[in-house]
């Protein structure tokens, strides 16, 4: 099982979103919508839509936003290492 098999199963999210999730878990930093779509060769209108599945399937407190910049909380690196547990990685 991949790590994008794994959130988009355990998250029930697309693969587009899984993707997603996985660029702001990477980054140890904020993204803009267009950094993370550069990152994962997507547009930013599609990152933007992308993200309201992400808040839905997550803890609501998971995802921060600082003027245009998305950052996983420290609740949210914690929920994303955990799905990805099983295929061998911890956060």
């Amino acid at each position: 099982m991949t790590r994008i098999e794994a959130v988009r199963d355990w998250l029930g999210v697309t693969q587009m979103q899984a993707r997603v999730l996985l660029a702001l878990y990477d980054c140890e930093r904020g993204m803009d919508r267009r950094e993370i779509a550069a990152e994962i060769g997507a547009t930013p209108g599609s990152v933007a839509v992308a993200l309201v599945s992400i808040r839905e399937a997550l803890n609501p407190k998971a995802v921060d936003r600082d003027g245009l910049n998305l950052s996983l909380t420290a609740t949210g690196r914690a929920e994303v290492a955990a799905i990805l547990l099983p295929v061998g990685e911890e956060g």
